[in-house]
């Protein structure tokens, strides 16, 4: 019975000892884990953190070009209906112009 008594300390005591490493083991795992993501999560805030302005100044800078875009949408349609206007003119005097050309011209007279 000693003996059983004995032998049972002692595997009480090896299975707490066995435990006891791997709980020691566990918290060296996870005491690197802890300062491998501090360390990630201080290179990430330090990347990340001026996104806020960067972002802002996109969105002025996005909001700068549309306004601008919109003013030469308007000036290219008032300059296509220039040219419109321009170039009905030029056809309407090309028209008048050869209306008016055979009235003026000496050989038909000369032949009539």
């Amino acid at each position: 019975m000693l003996l059983f008594v004995i032998f049972f300390n002692l595997s009480l005591t090896l299975l707490n000892l066995y435990i006891a490493i791997r709980i020691w083991q566990l918290r060296r795992v996870l005491t690197r884990v802890t300062r491998t993501l501090d360390m990630i999560e201080r290179r990430i805030h330090r990347i990340f953190a001026p996104a806020p302005k960067i972002v802002s100044k996109g969105q002025k800078g996005t909001h700068t070009l549309r306004v601008r875009y919109q003013r030469l949408l308007i000036q290219l349609a008032i300059a296509g209906q220039f040219l419109s206007v321009v170039s009905f003119g030029v056809r309407f005097w090309q028209k008048q112009s050869k209306r008016q050309r055979p009235l003026r011209s000496k050989k038909r007279f000369l032949a009539i």
